[in-house]
Formats: C-alpha cells, structure tokens, sequence
C-alpha cells in the first residue's frame, strides 16, 4: 500500500498518542456510550458468525465482540500502527488484521469472504470518498441472487455509526477532539475549513480529519450504495458534565450527539 511520507509520519503521531493515553483498551464514548446501546441490538448478527470491522485502530472492539459471541473478527485499518499494537494485542486463530485504504477505489478486492456484521464506528466521517467505502463494503456483503435466494436473516448486516449530523461544529469539535477525554487535548488548534463541509482538527504533530455529513446526504449514500435501512436510532451520551476551563454546565444527554444506522447488504 502506498502511503506518502507526511501521511505515514501523522499516522505514527497520532498512534503514539493514542496508545500512550489508552493502549488497546476502548475508550470512554465507545465504552461507556456506544457498546451498551449497540450490544442488544447486534447480537443476534455476530454469535456464532464473522465480524469485519471497518476501521477498527487498535483493535478495541475485539473485546466487545468477543462478548457478542463472534466465531471470527478481523479488523480493517489504514494506519499500520494501529495495526500492529492490534496484532500484539489480540491476533489468535480467530482474530485478524489487515490493512487497507479506504478513500482507494477497489480496497475490496483482494478480499473474497464475506461476513455476518459489519461495524463503521466513526470511519465515515473521516473519509474523502465515503462511496468508495460503502460500495466496498457493500461487495463484501452475504446477500442472494436470482439463481441462488437466501433468507433475509442471512443477508449481512452493517452498524454504521457517525456523529450526530445536526451537532453545529463548535459543539462538534469540542466532541470530537475530547472523545479520549484527555487533558492533552487542552492546547489544540482551532479547527480549519479546507473546503466546505469538510474540516481538520489539528494538534499540532497531526491532526484528525472529519467530514460533516447532513441526515439526506447521509440516507442518499446508503440507498446509491445499494444498502437497505433497517434500523435507525439516535445515541445520546452520559450525564450533566462541567467544563474545567469554561466552568458551564453541559448536558450531554439533552442532545443526541451519534446516529446508529443498521444496514441490509
């Protein structure tokens, strides 16, 4: 896979980062937020069956899908990094990693299984071409055809899950920037437009992208990817929290900050 050099030496930042606040272990919103929702949900999708994880960094949703009773995970990520704490970490007979690209046209296809559950945990947002990721995605699905019918059951199912569209970007940033709930975080940058719609939040030694996504564009993407709506729910997060810096009450829980979408392949 060819990575220039700038994009390698922030993949390595932001590893570095990441693994020094939390190692491999999730972090608080997947933990604490998105997990307990999702679980009851997916279950009957993963036991027994495959996980591909699209976008998986350090692999901190093995533990969970373990829970789940997947019979297999393999993760997906671009970052190598990423990947190779994930490896050490977690790699057995039943657990993989490999890396891939997603904003490449055809990622998919050197792979030829398919799989039972997708998860996209926050992966959309931080893609140039999220159709190139979904159609990918898509490819990969369990689904029948005219010679050979399979029941609905059996058609794979994808967790997608990105922030909130109607989350305003002020609101947007300090999320996404304190999702690891770090105090590292206190000297970031600013935020920049680089183009409408789509935004970079900087520290400095690297910086995350993110692609705001409104609700049609969203529902537009999935239907052009030939992906079905199953299942929508809106994710709410924690309790009443105050900021140290600003001394304000935020109510977390007033506001839906992620959306869950379960897709048919």
């Amino acid at each position: 896979m060819q990575r220039s050099q700038i994009d390698d030496e922030r993949d390595k930042a932001y590893a570095e980062y990441w693994l020094a606040e939390y190692g491999v272990s999730p972090d608080k919103i997947r933990n604490e937020s998105i997990f307990p929702v999702i679980q009851d949900r997916l279950a009957p999708y993963a036991r027994g069956g495959v996980i591909y994880d699209f976008g998986c960094g350090v692999g901190n949703a093995v533990p969970f899908c373990r829970g789940l009773g997947a019979a297999k995970y393999v993760g997906f990520d671009v970052n190598q990094y990423f990947l190779e704490a994930a490896e050490s970490a977690y790699a057995d007979n039943s657990t993989s990693f490999i890396r891939k690209n997603f904003d490449q046209a055809g990622w998919e296809r050197s792979l030829t299984s398919t799989f039972d559950l997708g998860l996209s945990i926050f992966v959309l947002n931080e893609l140039k071409n999220q159709r190139s990721y979904l159609s990918g995605i898509k490819t990969l699905c369990r689904r029948g055809s005219k010679s050979t019918r399979i029941k609905e059951s059996e058609k794979s199912r994808l967790a997608l899950i990105i922030t909130h569209p109607f989350l305003v970007i002020k609101d947007l940033s300090d999320f996404y920037l304190s999702r690891t709930n770090s105090r590292k975080f206190e000297n970031i940058e600013t935020y920049k437009s680089s183009e409408q719609g789509r935004y970079e939040f900087s520290r400095g030694d690297f910086s995350i992208p993110y692609h705001h996504l409104p609700l049609g564009s969203v529902f537009d993407l999935v239907i052009q990817c030939g992906f079905k709506l199953e299942y929508y729910e809106e994710i709410f997060f924690g309790s009443a929290e105050q900021s140290d810096q600003s001394y304000r009450t935020h109510v977390d829980n007033q506001f839906p900050k992620a959306l869950l979408l379960i897709l048919k392949g």
